[in-house]
């Protein structure tokens, strides 16, 4: 495929958190919990705990509370989950202190996990064009860097939303609609 213009608005994926048996059934994306609950109405389970330190954290706590769902949140600056329990799927979590991991554990109650971390800018296109990245862990991981016209450090490669760094849905689209504007100026002055 050839362009005149590339624009990268590929956004981001969700990533999981590092603890033992983090692949258990029961253990999914905050944003997928949200979206069984509030798009399609499905409860998500019977006690659920919120893991992970995104903005999405909070809202998604509320919105299940709200809806009668049994929610609890572990902020990862305050505990850590060491493990998640059970065969089958999960059956609770095993938190140890952030700050003095050896002074002792708690066991929280769960049938559903929704981790809540940064989601990951998916930069591997622009990079394949050969676009500068740089690693900022606010941001999600490597994020395509970018200047004031949205343009990265290739020639005729732009990139604009969540690939440069984790903003949110409404600000993404901002940048999207910033960035279809500044490459649709550009074209108008190419052959």
């Amino acid at each position: 495929m050839t362009a005149r213009l590339w624009l990268y608005a590929t956004g981001t994926y969700d990533q999981n958190l590092p603890f033992a048996d983090n692949d258990r059934p029961g253990i999914m994306a905050a944003r997928a919990c949200g979206r069984l609950a509030f798009r399609w109405g499905v409860q998500p389970g019977r006690r659920v705990v919120v893991v992970g330190s995104s903005p999405y954290a909070g809202t998604l706590a509320a919105g299940l509370t709200a809806a009668g769902v049994d929610t609890e949140v572990v902020a990862p600056d305050r505990e850590q989950v060491v493990r998640a329990v059970g065969q089958r799927r999960v059956r609770s979590l095993e938190l140890a202190s952030a700050k003095s991991p050896d002074d002792g554990r708690r066991i929280v109650r769960s049938d559903v996990v929704a981790v809540a971390a940064v989601p990951a800018p998916a930069s591997e296109l622009p990079r394949h064009h050969g676009a500068e990245v740089a690693m900022d862990p606010a941001g999600g991981g490597f994020v395509v860097r970018v200047d004031q016209r949205f343009a990265t450090t290739v020639a005729d490669v732009h990139a604009c939303g969540d690939v440069t760094g984790y903003v949110g849905s409404a600000v993404a689209a901002a940048a999207g609609r910033a960035a279809g504007a500044s490459v649709a100026v550009l074209l108008k002055g190419t052959p």
